[in-house]
């Protein structure tokens, strides 16, 4: 926060994202990471992980309320809309831009394709932000995130395909 804090002061126009996972699960429980998502405008979270730890500083556990919470939370670059995004596994992505909260089912896998799991967070980061950097929509953002950590976990460690399918 400190680091954030000083970034701002020397005037240069910062843009933050917040990447969370188990190390700051641990920091949200205990109070002391909320305050650096206001120089955040994109959170992306583990939701199994982030989840209990919001639901406790948020005091809800409805995963899309706890989305618009925080989608809610001070601000201090007014000029850039924040996205918060929550993967959670096998179960729908939930997304918030503005006052609007979004379910994206994931990609179907057969249980039997899944062969590691380390890594899909990071792909499913990596996808969307590929998308998001050229404008494209929320929907098509969460699309390539889930293509992304699709590929990942039905190969052994984080690796590609030598050609992506992704359209």
């Amino acid at each position: 926060l400190g680091l954030l804090q000083f970034s701002r002061g020397r005037g240069e126009a910062r843009q933050c994202s917040f990447r969370a996972s188990t190390p700051e699960a641990t920091l949200l429980k205990e109070g002391r990471c909320i305050d650096s998502f206001c120089y955040s405008w994109l959170l992306s979270a583990i939701c199994t992980e982030i989840h209990n730890a919001l639901a406790i500083s948020l005091q809800t556990q409805d995963i899309g309320e706890i989305a618009q919470k925080v989608q809610s939370l001070p601000k201090v670059n007014k000029n850039r809309q924040r996205i918060v995004v929550f993967t959670q596994g096998k179960d729908d992505t939930v997304a918030t831009v503005g006052d609007n909260v979004t379910s994206f089912p994931v990609l179907d896998i057969d249980q039997n394709d899944i062969v590691d799991t380390n890594g899909a967070g990071d792909a499913f980061v990596g996808g969307f932000l590929s998308e998001l950097v050229q404008e494209k929509p929320l929907e098509q953002c969460i699309r390539a995130g889930h293509y992304a950590a699709n590929v990942i976990i039905r190969r052994a460690g984080c690796t590609f395909p030598e050609k992506p399918a992704f359209q």
